[in-house]
């Protein structure tokens, strides 16, 4: 979940390009992307559903949305990462047909215990 102010400093940003899913004059989820700089390539950044919402096609919709941005544009691809314990993420993104691009090692190292 992000907080107002973090979701309005998102929409406030000019290099910010966000779909918002809009039910009944509230925020039910939105999803932001970049472009790489040659445009071809379109990044799902942030993906968020607010809790009471999900479930009801929200996120099904917003990708159609991006999905579609990208092909007007003429983009080659989409990307995003997805956390392997968000099961309805992955979930969606496998009914979409995205397919395992790479797979990614996170590493860490505690500083302060």
């Amino acid at each position: 979940e992000y907080s107002k102010k973090t979701f309005e400093k998102i929409l406030l940003n000019k290099d910010s390009i966000v779909f918002v899913a809009e039910i009944e004059k509230k925020i039910g989820g939105f999803y932001k992307i970049s472009i790489d700089k040659k445009g071809k390539v379109l990044f799902l950044d942030i993906i968020v559903i607010r809790k009471e919402y999900r479930g009801k096609g929200i996120g099904k919709k917003l990708f159609e949305e991006i999905e579609n941005y990208a092909k007007k544009h003429k983009m080659r691809a989409i990307y995003l990462l997805v956390k392997d314990w968000n099961k309805s993420m992955n979930n969606l993104v496998k009914k979409r047909k995205y397919k395992i691009a790479n797979i990614f090692y996170q590493w860490k190292k505690i500083l302060i215990r």
